[in-house]
């Protein structure tokens, strides 16, 4: 299985953003969160074979775990080729604009907002409650 690290993910990401009807769709519809990506798991065989790229990926996942954005699932699971269980990344789930913001580690990301996107990202379009605004004003 391919292992997807956050720089493969954060690349989709960006390119997403970039993309102007789709990050409408991402700052004026509730249906499309949170943002979820599969991480991939690592196989018996990338455990006998590539031990070391296995324990690099799942630490850099470990990292964004503790650090955000957003939140990292685990799944603990045993391989024969090892005496206890290994605690692997699953899924990456973004919950906001404004982690998809982080995430991307765009400093740029914002450049790409128009006045009314950042507007409407503003207040809550069900309830009209105001909430964080995912860039600095």
């Amino acid at each position: 299985m391919v292992l997807k690290s956050p720089d493969r993910i954060r690349d989709t990401l960006k390119r997403k953003w970039k993309q102007p009807k789709r990050r409408e769709a991402l700052l004026l519809s509730h249906s499309e969160w949170p943002l979820e990506f599969p991480i991939g798991t690592p196989t018996g065989k990338q455990i006998g074979s590539e031990l070391n790229a296995v324990k690099q990926h799942i630490d850099t996942w470990r990292a964004i775990s503790v650090a955000g954005p957003g939140v990292v699932e685990w799944k603990t699971k045993q391989y024969r080729l090892m005496d206890s269980p290994l605690d692997v990344p699953v899924k990456w789930r973004l919950s906001s604009s404004k982690e998809v913001i982080e995430a991307t580690e765009d400093e740029n990301a914002c450049d790409h907002l128009s006045i009314y996107e950042i507007k409407t990202a503003m207040y809550d379009l069900e309830d009209r409650e105001a909430r964080f605004s995912p860039c600095r004003q």
